[in-house]
C-alpha cells in the first residue's frame, strides 16, 4: 500500500481549504459575466453614437433660392455698363398699350439714359484730349501753311473749256468753305471766355449734385442702380468741364492759328478764282468764235450746192 510523504491535514482544515476554494471560484464566474455584461452595453453605446436613430438626426436647413440679380455684382470700384442694363430690360420690357409701367422698367430706362449722357461726356472729353494733346504739331502746321501761303504755286491752267469750267466751280466751294469756317471759329475766339465761365459754374454744381449722391442710398436694387448710373454720368461730365476750363489758353491759340491761315488761303483762294474767271470766260468766247467760225464755212459749202444760198453766205 502506498503512503504519501505529506502529513495529513486534520479534518477541520480540509473542510476549511474547501471552503475556500469554493468562495474563489464563485468570484471568478461573477467577475466574468459582469465584465461581458459590461462589454456588451459599451458595444451597445458605441453602435447608438454610430448609427442615431431617424427621430435623433437633426436635418440641415436648405438655403432658399435666391432670384438672379438684375445685374452681375457691382463693386464700388465697378462700373454698369449699358450692356448690363440692356440684358436687364430684356426681363423686364415695357408695358403694352393697356398696361402701367412696372417700377423696374421706369428705373432701367432712366439708368440707360444716365448711361448714354455718360458715353457723350466721355466722347466729348476723348475728342477734346486729342486736341489738346495735338495742339502743338497743329499749331507746327499752321506755321508751315501760312509760309506756303505767301508765295503760293499753281499747277497750269487746262485749255479745255469744261476742265476750267469745273476747276473753277471747285475753286468757288473751297472759298465759299474757308469764309464759313472763318465765321465759326470766330464766333467759338469770341466765346471762350464766356464758355469759361460757364465750366466754372458747372464744376461747383457737379461738385455738389456729386456729393449729394454720394450721401443718397436705396435698397431698392434698382433705384440704387439708378444712383450709380447717375453718379457715373456726372463724374463724366465733371471731367469734360474741368479739361474744358483748364484747355481755354490752348483753344485759343489754336483757334488763332488757324484764323491767320484761313485769312491767307481766302486771299490766294479770292486771287485763284479772278484768274480762273478771266481764263474761262476768255475760253468760251473763243470757243463760240470757233464755233461761229465753222457755222459760216459750213454756209459757204452749202451755197456752193444751192445757188438760193450763195447771196446770204456772202453776207455772213
Amino acid at each position: 500500500m502506498f503512503h504519501s510523504s505529506v502529513p495529513l491535514l486534520p479534518k477541520q482544515t480540509g473542510f476549511r481549504l474547501q471552503l475556500l476554494l469554493a468562495l474563489f471560484v464563485a468570484t471568478s464566474i461573477i467577475g466574468t459575466a459582469a465584465g461581458s455584461q459590461d462589454d456588451q452595453a459599451g458595444d451597445v453605446a458605441s453602435a447608438g453614437e454610430s448609427e442615431p436613430s431617424p427621430s435623433d438626426v437633426e436635418v440641415a436647413p436648405q438655403p432658399e433660392a435666391q432670384p438672379a440679380p438684375v445685374v452681375p455684382p457691382v463693386t464700388s470700384s465697378e462700373r454698369i455698363t449699358l450692356e448690363q442694363v440692356d440684358e436687364s430690360l430684356n426681363r423686364h420690357p415695357a408695358p403694352g398699350p393697356d398696361q402701367t409701367e412696372s417700377r423696374e422698367h421706369k428705373a432701367l430706362s432712366a439708368t440707360r439714359t444716365a448711361l448714354r449722357e455718360e458715353q457723350t461726356w466721355l466722347s466729348k472729353r476723348a475728342q477734346l484730349a486729342a486736341t489738346t494733346d495735338g495742339a502743338e504739331a497743329k499749331l507746327e502746321g499752321f506755321a508751315t501753311g501760312l509760309e506756303s501761303a505767301v508765295n503760293p504755286s499753281y499747277p497750269d491752267l487746262p485749255e479745255d473749256l469744261d476742265a476750267l469750267e469745273l476747276l473753277l466751280a471747285q475753286l468757288r466751294r473751297e472759298l465759299a468753305n474757308a469764309k464759313s469756317r472763318l465765321e465759326v471759329i470766330g464766333s467759338e475766339l469770341s466765346g471762350l471766355p464766356e464758355k469759361r465761365l460757364h465750366g466754372v459754374n458747372r464744376t461747383s454744381e457737379l461738385e455738389i449734385l456729386l456729393r449729394g449722391l454720394g450721401e443718397e442710398s436705396s435698397a431698392n436694387e434698382f433705384d440704387a442702380i439708378l444712383l450709380r448710373a447717375r453718379r457715373q454720368s456726372a463724374e463724366a461730365e465733371l471731367t469734360l468741364v474741368k479739361l474744358e476750363v483748364s484747355s481755354t489758353d490752348v483753344l485759343r491759340s489754336l483757334i488763332t492759328g488757324e484764323q491767320e491761315l484761313l485769312r491767307a488761303e481766302i486771299t490766294n483762294l479770292e486771287a485763284r478764282v479772278e484768274v480762273v474767271t478771266e481764263q474761262t470766260a476768255e475760253q468760251r468766247r473763243l470757243e463760240l468764235e470757233a464755233q461761229e467760225k465753222k457755222a459760216r464755212q459750213t454756209l459757204r459749202m452749202a451755197a456752193l450746192q444751192a445757188p438760193e444760198l450763195q447771196k446770204l453766205a456772202e453776207e455772213n
